[in-house]
Formats: C-alpha cells, structure tokens, sequence
C-alpha cells in the first residue's frame, strides 16, 4: 500500500511529465526556424492594403506592418532610387517575409519639408511639436520581388513626427539633436497583381 507522501511524488511527477511533455515548462524555442508570414497569398484581383510603419528616431529606416489583402511584416527604408540613402528621399523600399517592392514618396517628402521649415517644433514654449503631412504614393512600376512580383496600386499615405528638443533654446539648427522623438507612416490603398 502506497503512503501519503509517495501519492504526492508520484502525483506531481506525472504533473511535470505532462507539461514538459506539451513544452509548458520549457525555456527552449519550440522552433528554430525564422519567422515569416503565414497565410494566402494576394489574389491577382487585389484589394485593399494597410500600412503601418514607426521609428524612434528621423532615420531612414522603419518597422512596417501590412495587413489587408496582404498580410505581412518587415522593414521599410527611405531611399532614393538608385538604393542609397540621403537626406532628399524619394521612395520607401518596404523589405517583408514574402519578397520587396518599393513606393514613390517624393511627393510625401516634399510636403514634409514644407511643413517642417520654419514651423518646428510647433509649441516654442516647450520646445515639442507635431506634423502630419499626407499624400499619394505609388508602387513603384516593375519594383516587387518574391510574392509582389507585378504589385500595382497606390497609397494614400500619412506621416506623423513628435518631436521634443531641449528647452529653453528652440527652434535649433537642423543639427543638433532632439530628446525624443516618434515618426509613424501609416494608410492604405488598393494594390493588384499585374
């Protein structure tokens, strides 16, 4: 006849087996392989696309969020249309799971530096502000790789930058840094596969 004391060993032994066994007490990754986006592919008739994107600092380079008639997620850098980086971008490279394609943001850009010129930070008593500045930006013809081989379309797109510089001094020269600072993309628009 089993005792008290050997139920309860065996009891909690069958317990951690179990939970071992189902990876409940496991510090390992269940699974070493790279993550990707799961689930079907864009439909050659398309449809609607949003976009997210965020940084903490004015760098070209991004953290993008597709959903949509596009599930997926990666990287996005400001570029120009040759792949090298500068301050006049004039596309967005959006780098994801299934392949690449690129946007025109000359237009956004444009607008962006009209915004900010002379107009920043919005609040000189604090030294922060706000700009939002929206426009239209293509795919760029003949840009997808991978599963936006073919992708055609346009975004309405929206670029918002919070920004706090160091009080009591500002507006500063374009050189000097700020505190702290966060620059979303975001919209959406209708793409399609050519």
């Amino acid at each position: 006849m089993l005792n008290r004391a050997t139920v309860s060993i065996l009891s909690f032994t069958v317990v951690a087996a179990v939970l071992i066994a189902a990876g409940g007490v496991s510090g390992a990754s269940k699974s070493s392989k790279p993550l990707s986006a799961a689930g079907p592919h864009i439909p050659k008739a398309g449809g609607l696309v949003r976009l997210t994107a965020y940084s903490n600092n004015d760098g070209p380079k991004y953290t993008v969020v597709l959903s949509g008639v596009i599930g997926d997620f990666g990287d996005t850098v400001r570029t120009y249309a040759s792949g090298t980086t500068n301050k006049e971008y004039n596309q967005l490279a959006v780098s994801v799971t299934r392949g690449s394609f690129r946007l025109g943001i000359a237009g956004l850009e444009s607008k962006l530096g009209e915004a900010i010129s002379g107009n920043f930070p919005t609040n000189t008593s604090t030294c922060s502000g706000v700009v939002t500045v929206t426009a239209t930006t293509p795919v760029v013809a003949g840009s997808g790789t991978g599963a936006y081989k073919g992708l055609s379309g346009a975004f309405s797109m929206t670029i918002t930058i919070n920004e706090v510089e160091s009080w009591p001094t500002c507006p500063k020269t374009d050189t000097s840094p700020f505190l702290a600072q966060t620059v979303f993309l975001s919209g959406s628009g209708t793409v399609s596969l050519q």
